[in-house]
């Protein structure tokens, strides 16, 4: 089982194998590759390790509190009505800069534009494998962001397991086939004290910044947390491998700084002894449980 970021050259494929319900692949294609590219969407691909078949796509974004109110009131799905507004140019869907400005703001909200898989016996273990892909990379792109809310479209069949992971039924929109489709949601303030542990209670978690790391910095640490070489992290941020490299020593430093012995021993002068790839696979245990420090502050 393989864990990769969804990149705009695989909007197609996807879309061919699961497009969005109500929407056509004229209008949501050139909207979700676009939104890919300007960091304004994100997404992960499963991929069977063997063969490299699909096995599971998601997608989503982050909007402002307007947008998941109006879905609330109003009888139109909520990704559609997203992506139709991206399509006609008025970007509700928040690049990194504005999710870090709307998050100031208390006003940051999570869309699950979609998650699909390929439907298999759940008994199986080949299923719980990528169950459990797909709660990876759930949490890897959604963690440590200061949210107000997460929401997710389903069919009306999805609620059980969407009910399951913590979200609740906000809204059931009428279908002339007589399935319907359902809008699942959680506030902030849904979230209490004694909430189950589901996969959406760890999205409402407030943690606090030891690392500081740089806007770089983080992107970098990002984009090696999603298995990405210097070199391919070196092409997404256009600047040379070795830059990306002295941002790693920039980033152990502030590591060692906050996480005394995380490397093991260090020398007279207090640099750790220890490999690059050994203090990048500690560093990166360290984000995948802290994973506000990767975010966007700016």
């Amino acid at each position: 089982m393989r864990l990769r970021l969804l990149e705009a050259e695989d909007v197609l494929h996807c879309l061919s194998v699961w497009p969005f319900p109500g929407v056509g692949n004229d209008l949501a294609l050139p909207a979700v590759e676009g939104g890919l590219v300007e960091g304004r969407l994100q997404g992960a691909i499963i991929e069977d390790s063997a063969n490299g078949a699909m096995l599971a796509f998601g997608l989503s974004g982050f909007v402002g509190g307007a947008s998941v109110d109006s879905a609330e009131r109003w009888s139109q799905p909520l990704v559609a009505s997203l992506l139709q507004a991206e399509a006609a140019g008025a970007r509700p869907l928040l690049a990194p800069r504005a999710q870090w400005a709307a998050a100031q703001a208390n006003d940051l909200h999570l869309v699950v534009l979609a998650y699909r898989q390929h439907s298999f016996d759940s008994r199986l273990e080949p299923t719980q494998a990528v169950l459990a892909a797909g709660h990876a990379a759930y949490r890897l792109m959604h963690e440590g962001y200061p949210l107000r809310s997460v929401w997710q479209e389903g069919e009306a069949a999805d609620e059980a397991w969407m009910c399951a992971g913590g979200m609740k039924v906000k809204q059931v929109y009428p279908s002339a086939t007589g399935s319907g489709r359902i809008l699942c949601g959680v506030r902030s303030e849904d979230i209490d004290s004694p909430w189950p542990s589901h996969t959406v209670s760890f999205l409402f978690r407030r943690t606090v910044s030891q690392l500081h790391l740089t806007p770089t910095q983080r992107r970098v640490a990002h984009f090696a947390l999603w298995n990405q070489s210097d070199e391919q992290i070196a092409r997404r941020l256009a600047i040379s491998p070795e830059t990306v490299r002295q941002h790693w020593r920039g980033i152990f430093e502030r590591v060692q700084g906050t996480h005394p012995g995380i490397f093991g021993t260090v020398t007279c002068n207090g640099t750790p002894t220890g490999r690059g790839p050994e203090k990048r696979g500690r560093v990166l245990e360290l984000l995948r449980r802290n994973l506000h420090e990767v975010r966007p502050t700016s």
